[in-house]
């Protein structure tokens, strides 16, 4: 799909523009009782926006600040279903999913109409998940027995300035995090 939009904030100068294309794509296997489905999806979105400042008797505006917002992202799903019956009902459902985003914030500040500093942030983050469910069913019992582990790492996480006047480069890096959970539930 393809999405695009350009706004006015209410003033000459202060305009937003969104302009985002994602494509998913899957197939399933279905032949009791087993399910298996896979999915691929990607997004690149790309935001501009423009500020101002408004004079305090509105009749005048200057642009303060122009900022661009890349943003791509790529994951994938698998998830498996196996479907037991005989004296009671037991489903299996096993999966995983995982997704990569890189993003960033390119801006150029303005004083009196005039470009002043360019900054730029950005990184990465990968997100992965698994997860399994199994639950059983008999007559009017019914128990789920589920357990999920999250992992996230942000990677390379960067700030960059560099005053116009100058044309000198500040760049401050940002460790590599990684966090986890596990979850289980009954």
């Amino acid at each position: 799909s393809i999405f695009g939009e350009v706004r006015t904030n209410g003033t000459g100068v202060q305009t937003n523009r969104t302009h985002s294309k994602s494509l998913i794509a899957g197939v399933s296997y279905i032949s009791e009782p087993l399910q298996i489905s896979a999915r691929v999806n990607g997004i690149n979105q790309v935001y501009d926006q423009m500020f101002s400042t408004v004079a305090a008797i509105r009749n005048s505006e200057s642009l303060n600040r122009v900022q661009r917002v890349p943003v791509r992202s790529l994951g994938y799903s698998v998830n498996s279903v196996l479907t037991v019956s005989r004296d009671f009902f037991n489903a299996l459902n096993i999966g995983v999913e995982s997704r990569v985003l890189r993003g960033a914030s390119d801006e150029v500040s303005f004083v009196n109409g005039i470009p002043n500093t360019r900054t730029g942030v950005g990184g990465s983050q990968r997100f992965t998940s698994l997860f399994m469910n199994n639950r059983f069913a008999k007559n009017r019992l019914v128990m789920n027995i589920s357990v999920r582990g999250d992992f996230i790492g942000n990677r390379n996480g960067i700030s960059v300035s560099t005053p116009v006047s100058t044309n000198t480069t500040t760049s401050t890096s940002f460790a590599d995090r990684d966090y986890s959970s596990l979850s289980g539930r009954a």
